[in-house]
C-alpha cells in the first residue's frame, strides 16, 4: 500500500508544476491551466513582443514576411518563464518541438502564411500562482517590393542644323563697307531724286 501511494503521489507532483519552465509539453500554458499553487491567471505586468532588426512590432497591427526571422522578447526576465508560439512559427533551439523555450530575445521563424501567436507563463517564486501574459499575433504579410533602381534616360544625340543654301551672289559673311551710296539730286520739277555717288 506504501509503494502505490508514493507512485500516485509523484504522478499528482508531475501534473503541477511551481514553475512554468517545468510545464510538459503536453501539458498547456493558458489561463486556468494546472499549477501547484493554483490554476493560471492573467496578468498584464509583463508582455511580450516580436522586433525586427531591432524595431519593435505592433501585436494585432504589424505583419510578418513568411520565413523570416524574429526576436521575441519578454518585458521582465526576472524569475522563471516560458515562452510558448503557434501557428506554424518555431523558435530556434526550442522545445516541445520549437514551440517552447524558458529564454529571452528568441529567434523565432515565420511560417508561409496564417496568424502566428506568442504568450509567455511566469512564476515570481516557487509558492506563486503561474501567470499568463497576452497574446501577441502576426499575420502574414509581404514587405513593399523595392523599387528597381532608375537610371536617367540617355539624352539623343544633338544635330547641328545644316544652313540652308544662300541663294546666288550671297555670302555667308557680311560685307563691311557698302558698294554705293545714294547722293540726293534736285529735280526738275523742285523735288529731289537719288542718284548714285560715281
Amino acid at each position: 500500500m506504501k509503494a502505490v501511494t508514493v507512485v500516485m503521489l509523484a504522478a499528482s507532483v508531475a501534473g503541477t508544476v511551481a514553475y512554468p519552465s517545468y510545464l510538459a509539453c503536453s501539458a498547456d500554458l493558458v489561463v486556468g491551466g494546472v499549477g501547484m499553487n493554483g490554476p493560471a491567471i492573467s496578468s498584464t505586468a509583463r508582455t511580450v513582443s516580436f522586433s525586427r532588426d531591432g524595431t519593435p512590432l505592433v501585436c494585432g497591427t504589424d505583419t510578418y514576411v513568411p520565413g523570416e526571422v524574429l526576436t521575441l522578447s519578454i518585458s521582465s526576465a526576472s524569475n522563471k518563464y516560458l515562452f510558448e508560439v503557434s501557428g506554424g512559427a518555431s523558435i530556434s533551439g526550442g522545445s516541445c518541438s520549437g514551440r517552447r523555450e524558458d529564454s529571452n530575445n528568441l529567434s523565432v521563424t515565420m511560417p508561409s502564411t496564417g496568424t502566428v501567436g506568442a504568450w509567455a507563463g511566469w512564476a515570481e517564486g516557487s509558492s506563486a500562482v503561474v501567470k499568463i501574459s497576452a497574446l501577441c499575433e502576426l499575420d502574414s504579410g509581404t514587405l513593399a517590393p523595392t523599387a528597381p533602381p532608375t537610371t536617367a534616360p540617355t539624352p539623343a544625340p544633338t544635330v547641328a542644323a545644316t544652313p540652308s543654301p544662300l541663294p546666288a551672289g550671297f555670302t555667308a559673311s557680311p560685307t563691311t563697307n557698302p558698294t554705293a551710296e545714294l547722293v540726293p539730286e534736285p529735280n526738275v520739277d523742285g523735288g529731289f531724286a537719288s542718284r548714285t555717288a560715281a
